[in-house]
């Protein structure tokens, strides 16, 4: 049937339309079946993710709204909410929402999106915190956090040529290191158009190319 009505038939259809880039069409597949079970709490946050894919932040974080969502999806849930926010420049909503969470648990996405918003609001030393390693004082995210890590910090010795150049960059603008720790965290959460757009953002803040910060 072009609409089923088994949650997973649901998602093996949409997925199918996903991976052929019919985001319309994977939408209107859980659309279709949330009008018939709205309490289906993976099939809202699947929804919510293809209506942020499309750039449709306000319908995403509609979406989103559950009396209940079950422990097991709590950090998925809790994600994208902080990426919505984050697509919108709600930096107290981000750290709001992502504070609430538990440090430990907390994904490596909502991480850089918390290190954007406390850039974006001023908060550079809360970022650089966040993104340390409790246990190792080495950065979270690989070469990116790396990265981000030397512009908040001011420190290159440990980044390859290429990685110090860009910290040093970053360092001397909060707007391109917004945009950086945000590419950074659509990546991580495979939101990989969202991530491109912001990467390119940072590259024209900078007057880089953005092969520099691709190669990353």
């Amino acid at each position: 049937a072009l609409f089923p009505d088994s949650p997973e038939a649901a998602l093996v259809t949409s997925r199918t339309y996903l991976h052929d880039k019919y985001l319309e069409e994977s939408g209107n597949i859980l659309s279709y079946y949330l009008e018939k079970n709205p309490d289906d709490s993976e099939i809202r946050l699947a929804l919510a993710a293809v209506l942020f894919r499309q750039g449709l932040v306000d319908e995403s974080l509609s979406a989103l709204e559950s009396n209940e969502i079950p422990d097991s999806m709590g950090s998925g849930y809790m994600t994208l909410n902080v990426l919505c926010q984050l697509a919108q420049s709600n930096w107290q909503a981000v750290v709001e929402l992502a504070e609430s969470a538990e440090r430990s648990t907390m994904s490596l996405s909502t991480r850089f999106a918390l290190a954007a918003a406390y850039t974006g609001s001023g908060q550079n030393e809360k970022a650089a915190l966040l993104l340390k390693d409790e246990d190792t004082d080495e950065a979270l995210g690989g070469p990116v956090g790396n990265v981000l890590m030397g512009a908040l910090k001011g420190g290159s010795e440990q980044l390859s040529a290429n990685q110090a150049t860009l910290a040093n960059a970053l360092a001397s603008n909060d707007s391109a290191l917004v945009s950086f720790a945000s590419g950074t965290s659509y990546q991580l959460a495979k939101f990989y158009s969202s991530a491109y757009a912001a990467f390119n953002q940072c590259a024209d803040t900078l007057s880089v190319d953005s092969d520099l910060l691709m190669a990353l």
